[in-house]
């Protein structure tokens, strides 16, 4: 269950990660 969250964290982190360069990108 712990390696779960973590993973999850994970994948949430490098998605607003992605989402911030995206924003970047658009101003």
């Amino acid at each position: 269950m712990l390696r779960k969250t973590l993973r999850l964290g994970l994948e949430t982190e490098s998605m607003v990660e992605g989402n911030q360069s995206e924003i970047k990108a658009w101003m």
